[in-house]
């Protein structure tokens, strides 16, 4: 319960990744979720993970 919503977190992960294709999978996972998407399902198709 840190007050932090999920989407303002990845946001803030994409900032300090340090690696840009990274950063980008989490901006389209950002989105994904802003859109109705949960958060597994969002990784999944942004291919965050293999």
């Amino acid at each position: 319960e840190s007050g932090l919503d999920v989407a303002s977190a990845l946001e803030m992960a994409a900032q300090v990744v340090g690696n840009g294709y990274v950063a980008r999978q989490l901006d389209r996972s950002r989105q994904l979720i802003q859109q109705g998407m949960d958060l597994v399902q969002s990784f999944d198709a942004a291919g965050i993970f293999p």
